[in-house]
């Protein structure tokens, strides 16, 4: 008998010709596919615990760049590490010598308020980091495809890190970057659980509604873009202003933080002002106009200066002890106290609520 591709004959007594059984055996390829995947997972199990701390420190360090160059984020940083069964679905069209060369085994997000900020994340990430890859995913959606772009980068830490022991095992170690705007993110996320990727995979009876809160996200970053430029064009104008221009102004949180900047020290000002709050407790004490505002701060600033001065001495390293907030608030204290115990008791009332 001979052997049939794909399996094997077998001849049984008392049957007159011979029974085929097909047996299915696995190529040489297929069984040198299996070895070099596994040996992938093993390589994959080593890195596993590297590749978690890799993200957590370029998460750290990423946000502590943000905060320098005051770059807001709507959510933390987000980062994983592909799952093993991710990496292996992705081996099935991927062709790789090291789990390495798979450039997403580390991920981070950043998901930022307006959209003009991506260009700056994107040049301060070029300033700092050694960038491999960069693309817009955008770029790759069909004219009958839905998304949202999403900006993406592969990276490695730079050179001169490795010289700190804590971080010289990331040397070979990638991560892809995905930078995208909160309206991006909830479309993004959306389409993801609803698998709505093209027109063939929506409903005709919601496609309609589909167009519409696409449309409509999109807007929101426009309308943003727009919304900023015009508050750059006030506050272009405000600034602009001279003292006795500005005087008659009723006073909100653009007016309220110029007045305080050219009427108190600057070294006293804090990058997070509380000037939204401040309006609240300068009705309380009937302060609406800027004029008002100066002329109280002007009354009061030599004693206010002086206390600052004397609290400050009290800790240790510090030039001054209030910020813009708080000498605000103490000038109001002198300048009306009724007043300032009122506020205090709103205060206390909130804090009770």
């Amino acid at each position: 008998m001979q052997d049939w591709p794909g399996g094997m004959s077998y001849e049984y007594p008392g049957i007159a010709k011979p029974f085929t059984l097909a047996v299915i055996t696995k190529s040489p390829l297929d069984n040198m596919k299996r070895e070099k995947v596994e040996i992938l997972n093993q390589e994959y199990a080593r890195l596993n615990k590297s590749l978690d701390s890799f993200g957590q420190e370029l998460s750290e360090q990423i946000q502590q760049i943000f905060d320098e160059n005051k770059i807001v984020v709507g959510f933390p940083i987000q980062h994983r590490t592909k799952t093993w069964t991710s990496v292996e679905k992705k081996l099935k069209n991927l062709t790789v010598k090291s789990i390495l060369d798979i450039q997403d085994l580390c991920g981070l997000r950043f998901v930022l308020l307006f959209k003009r900020d991506i260009s700056k994340v994107k040049e301060i990430i070029s300033q700092n980091f050694k960038v491999l890859k960069q693309y817009d995913t955008h770029d790759r959606l069909g004219s009958d495809q839905f998304g949202y772009s999403s900006f993406h980068m592969i990276i490695q830490m730079p050179e001169s890190w490795f010289t700190i022991p804590t971080l010289k095992n990331f040397k070979e170690l990638k991560a892809e970057i995905q930078i995208r705007t909160m309206a991006q993110h909830t479309w993004a996320a959306a389409s993801h659980i609803l698998q709505y990727k093209t027109d063939d995979n929506v409903p005709k009876a919601i496609l309609r509604s589909v167009y519409r809160v696409s449309a409509i996200l999109e807007t929101v970053d426009i309308e943003f873009e727009r919304f900023l430029e015009e508050r750059e064009e006030y506050l272009a104008k405000l600034n602009s202003l001279s003292a006795d221009e500005i005087s008659e102004y009723t006073l909100n949180v653009n007016s309220l933080e110029k007045i305080l900047d050219e009427n108190l020290p600057l070294k006293n000002k804090d990058a997070e002002e509380e000037y939204s709050d401040l309006l609240d407790d300068l009705k309380i004490f009937d302060i609406t106009k800027s004029n008002e505002l100066v002329e109280i701060i002007n009354k009061h600033k030599s004693a206010i200066l002086d206390h600052d001065i004397k609290l400050g001495m009290n800790e240790e390293g510090k030039e001054h002890y209030f910020n813009h907030s708080g000498l605000l608030r103490y000038c109001l204290k002198l300048e009306n106290p009724t007043k300032w115990e009122i506020l205090l008791q709103k205060w206390k009332d909130e804090d009770d609520s």
